[in-house]
């Protein structure tokens, strides 16, 4: 019996990972909503295995949020916890959230390829993939 269950949750939780991947730009720009009212400069990247195509079941999509308001340990905690309970965001996104010197420090150095996001009057997201830059019309 136990097994049955594990193998169902498995089932359901490919089905949400499936939902999301699908509406990906949906979910990235409620992320991206959840702080706009508190920093309008905060950068959103998405970066990682899915980034690089090389996603597994089991990966999860990496966003990292770069803003000042990072420094104040409650305004990271309350950052997260609109993201992940106030706007219900599937688990399928692990959410960095760093000040501009963390991610000169440390992200800068390992992320290869990845896509800023552009929430504007029209948003889109701006591809850049080792230097290269291309628009696609991907709204978020």
């Amino acid at each position: 019996m136990a097994r049955e269950n594990f193998v169902e949750f498995l089932y359901h939780k490919n089905l949400a990972r499936k939902k999301c991947l699908e509406n990906i730009a949906t979910y990235i720009g409620r992320i991206k909503e959840a702080y706009l009212s508190i920093d309008p400069y905060c950068r959103t990247i998405l970066f990682g295995s899915y980034m690089r195509g090389e996603m597994r079941l089991d990966s999860d999509i990496d966003v990292l949020l770069v803003t000042e308001h990072a420094g104040d340990p409650w305004m990271r905690a309350k950052l997260y916890k609109r993201i992940f309970e106030d706007m219900n965001v599937e688990h399928i996104f692990q959410v960095h959230i760093v000040t501009q010197e963390e991610y000169e420090k440390w992200y800068k150095k390992f992320i290869d390829v990845y896509v800023e996001v552009q929430y504007k009057l029209n948003p889109r997201i701006r591809y850049n993939a080792l230097g290269r830059h291309s628009e696609k019309g991907i709204s978020a």
